[in-house]
């Protein structure tokens, strides 16, 4: 019955000492999201896509192209091609699975149309 013990107990006791070196990634691999608190504060720029699907709003960000479901756009923002600040924070809200991976919904707010 101790051998039975011992043969489970010494994989275990091994791995306790065994320890990997902690290797970070490269720079250009991390991705730079900001926290919840800087997008709260943050004023973004993007502009609007309208599709015909139903993922029929999109917002592009100006600065990295990344693009943004807007789960809470009002409609006098909705036209193709407006240039809008905004901020915006995260919601539970579920996307439509034709917007694909590439974009992220989000509740938008303090939303301004920019004259371009």
């Amino acid at each position: 019955m101790k051998k039975i013990t011992l043969l489970f107990l010494v994989p275990f006791l091994f791995a306790c000492g065994v320890t990997q070196p902690v290797v970070p990634a490269p720079v250009d691999v991390v991705e730079e999201t900001p926290t919840n608190e800087v997008i709260d504060q943050t004023i973004f720029t993007g502009i609007v896509r309208m599709y015909k699907s139903p993922c029929n709003v999109l917002i592009e960000l100006m600065d990295s192209g990344a693009k943004l479901y807007p789960v809470n756009l009002d409609e006098m923002f909705m036209v193709d091609g407006a240039v809008i600040e905004f901020k915006f924070g995260p919601t539970r809200a579920m996307q439509p699975e034709e917007c694909g991976a590439d974009s992220k919904p989000v509740a938008v707010r303090d939303v301004v149309r920019l004259k371009h």
